[in-house]
């Protein structure tokens, strides 16, 4: 099967330490517009390189469908339900660690683009104790 691999995530190093309470949630878009419309399945692989963490902390790791218009292309069109969600428990995770979401996912959505978004999790300490995770990530794009 011919296809494609993105790197939507280079070797990136998030630092969340400064999640202002415990349960909040700060998620950031790091890739959008992904084009898929030529190919009919798409699977995720994402890589814990490093993680430096008190307490219990976790990263979601979600992709949307994007239906971006070309009248309004800043406007943040996205289906409001993640298509497959991933959640990481990084407490006692050995590293490196692979990931694999979506597996074979079929792109039904309707859409031919799609975007990619990080949350981290932060059950219970204050933004002083350290929340800082190394990651990567590539999206398998199958015809």
């Amino acid at each position: 099967m011919p296809g494609i691999i993105y790197r939507v995530l280079p070797k990136t190093t998030f630092t969340f330490s400064g999640l202002t309470s415990p349960s909040s949630q700060l998620p950031f878009d790091f890739a959008t517009g992904i084009d898929v419309s030529q190919y009919r399945e798409v699977t995720m692989m994402w890589r814990i390189h490093n993680y430096t963490i008190t307490n219990t902390p976790s990263v979601k790791l979600d992709i949307y469908a994007e239906f971006p218009t070309p009248e309004d292309p800043g406007m943040n069109s996205i289906f409001n339900a993640a298509v497959p969600t991933t959640t990481i428990p990084l407490s006692g995770l050995a590293v490196p660690y692979l990931a694999i979401a979506g597996n074979g996912m079929w792109n039904g959505s309707g859409s031919s683009f799609l975007r990619v978004r990080i949350t981290p999790v932060q059950p219970s300490l204050p933004a002083s104790y350290p929340f800082v995770v190394t990651m990567s990530g590539d999206m398998v794009a199958k015809s």
